[in-house]
C-alpha cells in the first residue's frame, strides 16, 4: 500500500486569513440606505425587478424605495449612469445604485435606490372614465413632454411610458426606466408595430419615436379610453394594425379636434421616419400646430398577394406572416408570384429582384438553407420591423437580453436558433436593408457579433453559450454558483472573492466552472481556444477540462499583475495534488505532492501548475508506464501459455522424457560401477 504524502495545503488553508475580506452586510446599501426586505411595495415592481421599501439614514426625510434586479437579468447601465443625482420635478429621482447582498436571496442583486412616487398611479384615474381635451393637456400631457424633453437631453430613450408607470399626486412624475432591458415590461398597446413584433426582451433600446407613439397612445387613452382595444388578443391586435394602420385602428372613424388630430396624425404612425420624435411632442404641447396630412392605410396594392392561401396587401404583413408558417413558407413562397408582385405594387426594383433570386435558391430538402433565406426574404420585405428567425422576433441591439432571458430559462432550442442566426450573419444583413438609421447600441451589438462569431463553434471552456452570454452582455456579473452570493463584474473582484473564499470550499468543489472561464476570456478578449499542451502526452489527463479552467485562471491573475493569491493557489494546489494521482509513477506523484505547499505560498496560480504541467513529467510517466504495460503483457503472456493444457502436456512430456533419460543414465552408472567392482574381486 502507497503511502500518501501530505501536502501541507489544508493546514495552510486553515490559517490563511485573506488580504481582503467578504462583504458580509445585508440589506444595505454603500452603509447608508437599509432595505426592508419585508417590507414590500409590489405597485412598484417593474419587470423582472422587485420593489421594498428604503430608509436613508443620512437624510431619514427622504422617501425612497429599493428596486432590486435579478442576478441574472441586464439593466441599463448607460441609462443609470446619466440619470444618477439627477433632478427633474416630472421624474422619479434617481439617488444611489450598487450591488447589495439580501437576506431572503441566495444572491448578490443590483440595487436602485429611487424617489418613492407618491399619490395614484394614472391608470388609476383613467378607470374613473375619459376626461375633457383641455385636462388632459393641462395636467397630464403637458408634464409628461417636458420629462420626455429632459430624456432627451440626456439622451435617454425612456422605454416604458405608460399609465401604470406614471404616478399622479402634487405634480405628474414619470416612474423608472433602469432596471429593466429598454421597454421589457411595456403593455404592446403603447409600442410601435416595429417593437410590438418583438419578444419583450429583444425590442433593443430603440429611439426616442417610441416614446413619442406612447405619447401618443396615452394621450388618445385619456380622453376616449382603450377598453375596446384592450380586449383584443396580441396576435388580433397586431394583424389588425398591420393591415389597417395605427391612425384607423384607434380612430375608427371617429372626429378628432384640430389638437389631437395633429398628435394622433404625427404619433399613430407605422413607419418610424414619418413618425414625431419627441421634439415634436414638446412643440405640440407647448401650442404649435403642425397642420399634417391624414395618414394613408398601409395597403400598398390593390390586389394581394396570396401566400398559403391568405391575401395580403402590404409587405410588412406578409412578413409577419412568413414567420408565423415558417415551416412550410418555403414551400409556398415558391409557389408564389412575391417578385411580380412586388415590382408592381411597391416598384421597388431592387426588392423584387433580390426577393426573386432569393426564393430561385429555396431548396425544399435543405431546411437550413430554407431558414436562412426565409430571415433575409423578411428583412427585405420589412426594413423597418424586427429581424425574425423561426420564433424569434428581435431588434440586433435585443440580442443581449434576449440570451440572457433564454439562458436562465433553459431554451436552449432558442439559444440554438440564435447562435445560427449569428452564424449565417442575419444581424449584419438586417442591418444592410434597415433604412432607420444606426444608433450607438446598434454598432455596438454588431461590433460584439463579429467579436464572438468566430468563437461559437469552440466548444471547451471560456467559449460556446455562455461566452456568447457574456460577449453581448458585458455588465451581467460572472453567473458561477460558486461566487452568486457577491456581485463579481470584473477579474481582480473574480480573483479576490475566489480567494477569500478558499478556506471554506476548496475542499469540496473543484475549480471547473464554465462561467469562471467564459467572463475570464470574454474580459481578456481571448480568441483562440485553451489547451494544456505541456500534458497532451499523458493520456489519463489529456483535455481534463478542469486542467483548462485554472490555466484560464492562471492567466488571468498574470495578465491583470494581481497581487499574491495564496488561498487561491492553495485551493488549485488541492485539485493538482488529486489530478497528480492519476499519474502512475509514484516518484513523480510523491515530487509534485512535496513541491506544492512552497509553490501555493507564493500566491501565483501560475507556479502552483507548473509542479504538474512539465513535458518531462508527462514523457517520463507515459514511457515508464508504457515500458511498464508492455513487460506485463509480456510475462501475462508467458504465465497464459504455461497455464494452457497443450503446454501442460508438452512440459510432462518434456520432463518424462529427461527423467527417463536421467534414471536409464543413472542404472547404467551403477550397473557399471558394479560390474567394475566385480571385476576387480574376481582377477585382483
Amino acid at each position: 500500500i502507497e503511502e500518501q504524502v501530505p501536502t501541507g495545503l489544508e493546514e495552510m488553508l486553515e490559517q490563511y486569513e485573506p488580504a481582503q475580506r467578504l462583504e458580509d452586510t445585508y440589506d444595505t446599501l454603500h452603509e447608508r440606505y437599509i432595505i426592508h426586505v419585508g417590507e414590500a411595495l409590489p405597485h412598484l415592481n417593474s419587470g423582472t425587478a422587485k420593489a421594498y421599501k428604503a430608509t436613508d439614514q443620512q437624510q431619514t426625510d427622504r422617501v425612497a424605495y429599493a428596486l432590486i434586479v435579478p442576478h441574472s437579468i441586464p439593466y441599463r447601465a448607460d441609462t443609470a449612469n446619466a440619470l444618477t443625482n439627477v433632478d427633474h420635478p416630472n421624474m422619479v429621482a434617481l439617488y444611489d445604485k450598487g450591488p447589495v447582498r439580501l437576506s431572503n436571496m441566495g444572491e448578490a442583486c443590483m440595487c436602485f435606490i429611487f424617489q418613492q412616487p407618491v399619490g395614484q398611479q394614472l391608470s388609476q384615474i383613467i378607470q374613473k372614465g375619459p376626461m375633457h381635451e383641455h385636462e388632459a393637456v393641462d395636467k397630464y400631457l403637458l408634464p409628461l413632454a417636458e420629462a420626455l424633453a429632459f430624456l432627451r437631453e440626456k439622451g435617454v430613450v425612456h422605454g416604458t411610458l405608460n399609465p401604470q408607470n406614471i404616478f399622479v399626486g402634487d405634480k405628474i412624475m414619470l416612474g423608472e426606466c433602469i432596471s429593466e432591458p429598454c421597454g421589457y415590461s411595456q403593455p404592446f398597446i403603447y409600442e410601435p408595430i416595429e417593437r410590438a413584433l418583438c419578444e419583450p426582451m429583444g425590442k433593443g433600446v430603440g429611439d426616442r419615436k417610441a416614446d413619442a407613439y406612447a405619447f401618443g397612445v396615452i394621450g388618445y387613452e385619456l380622453i376616449y379610453g382603450l377598453d375596446t382595444l384592450r380586449s383584443m388578443p396580441q396576435d388580433k391586435y397586431l394583424r389588425t394594425l398591420m393591415d389597417h394602420g395605427s391612425y384607423h385602428l384607434f380612430s375608427h372613424k371617429r372626429e378628432f379636434s384640430e389638437l389631437f388630430d395633429d398628435l394622433f396624425r404625427g404619433t399613430l404612425v407605422e413607419n418610424n421616419p414619418e413618425r414625431w420624435n419627441t421634439e415634436q411632442i414638446a412643440q405640440w404641447a407647448h401650442g404649435k400646430r403642425f397642420n399634417l396630412i391624414h395618414p394613408a392605410a398601409p395597403r400598398e396594392s390593390s390586389r394581394p398577394v396570396t401566400v398559403d392561401e391568405k391575401d395580403y396587401f402590404n409587405r410588412r404583413a406578409l412578413a409577419n406572416g412568413i414567420q408565423k408558417n415558417w415551416r412550410q413558407a418555403g414551400k409556398h413562397l415558391r409557389a408564389s408570384k412575391l417578385g411580380r408582385w412586388l415590382e408592381m405594387s411597391t416598384r421597388d426594383n431592387d426588392a423584387a429582384e433580390m426577393v426573386g433570386r432569393m426564393i430561385d435558391t429555396i431548396s425544399l430538402t435543405d431546411t437550413k438553407i430554407i431558414s436562412e433565406t426565409l430571415g433575409r426574404i423578411i428583412a427585405v420585405l420589412d426594413p423597418y420591423g424586427p429581424m425574425r428567425y423561426r420564433d424569434i422576433a428581435c431588434h440586433v441591439d435585443g440580442l443581449g437580453p434576449l440570451v440572457a432571458h433564454y439562458y436562465k430559462e433553459g431554451r436552449h432550442e432558442e439559444l440554438q436558433h440564435i447562435i445560427t442566426m449569428i452564424q449565417n450573419d442575419l444581424p449584419s444583413f438586417w442591418v444592410e436593408r434597415s433604412e432607420e438609421p444606426r444608433s450607438p447600441e446598434i454598432n455596438d451589438a454588431l461590433w460584439h457579433l463579429q467579436k464572438v462569431r468566430p468563437t461559437l463553434n469552440l466548444k471547451s471552456l471560456g467559449f460556446g453559450m455562455e461566452r456568447l452570454l457574456y460577449e453581448l452582455n458585458p455588465e451581467l456579473p460572472c453567473q458561477s454558483d460558486l461566487v452568486k452570493a457577491y456581485y463579481v463584474q470584473d477579474i481582480p473582484t473574480l480573483l479576490t472573492t475566489l480567494d477569500a473564499l478558499a478556506p471554506r470550499l476548496a475542499k469540496s468543489h473543484p475549480l471547473i466552472d464554465r462561467h469562471i472561464a467564459a467572463f475570464i476570456t470574454t474580459r481578456l478578449k481571448t480568441a483562440k481556444e485553451i489547451k494544456v499542451r505541456e500534458i497532451e502526452a499523458l493520456s489519463s489527463l489529456r483535455g481534463n477540462q478542469e486542467l483548462v479552467c485554472m490555466k484560464i485562471m492562471a492567466h488571468a491573475q498574470d495578465k491583470q499583475k494581481k497581487a499574491s493569491l495564496p488561498g487561491l493557489a492553495a485551493w488549485v494546489g488541492l485539485r493538482v495534488a488529486d489530478l497528480a494521482d492519476r499519474i502512475h509513477n509514484r516518484r513523480i506523484r510523491k515530487k509534485i505532492r512535496m513541491q506544492l505547499k512552497a509553490a501555493a505560498s507564493l500566491g501565483h496560480i501560475a507556479s502552483v501548475l507548473a509542479t504538474l504541467l512539465k513535458r518531462e513529467v508527462a514523457d517520463t510517466d507515459e514511457h515508464g508506464f508504457n515500458r511498464a504495460a508492455q513487460l506485463y503483457r509480456y510475462n501475462d503472456q508467458k504465465i497464459n501459455l504455461m497455464k494452457s493444457p497443450k503446454t501442460i502436456d508438452q512440459m510432462a512430456n518434456d520432463l518424462g522424457a529427461r527423467m527417463a533419460v536421467f534414471m536409464a543414465y543413472t542404472i547404467l552408472g551403477v550397473t557399471f560401477f558394479v560390474l567394475v567392482n566385480q571385476y576387480d574381486e574376481l582377477f585382483f
